[in-house]
């Protein structure tokens, strides 16, 4: 279980960075969300934003967490191939609001 509340800490904290790289490089350096259901929100309501994007991050956290404490061999396995690839996923999206800033910088 620890290892699990571990990914599960890390990948919302991942989740918390993508938020506050998006919200800076949207609100000061005039950067664009590239997600196209979220971008027209992000411009004109940097809060409901936020909000939106803060509920995801927990309520993804949580789900994880929660399928940390399920049994199975299947089920592991695609577990920590889910784990895997979300955290690899959202270190690139976190890298890739940091280069964006870098680069309006």
């Amino acid at each position: 279980m620890k290892k699990e509340l571990f990914f599960c800490s890390i990948l919302v904290l991942l989740g918390m960075l993508d938020l506050a790289t998006t919200v800076i490089g949207t609100t000061f350096f005039g950067a664009v969300e590239s997600n196209p259901l979220l971008a027209g929100i992000a411009t004109t309501s940097p809060f409901i934003f936020s909000g939106l994007k803060l509920f995801a991050i927990i309520a993804i956290g949580l789900m994880f967490c929660r399928a940390g404490s399920m049994n199975g061999g299947a089920t592991n396995r695609f577990l920590q191939f889910s784990y895997s690839f979300s955290l690899i996923f959202m270190t690139y999206v976190v890298t890739n609001n940091l280069l964006i800033i870098a680069k309006i910088i």
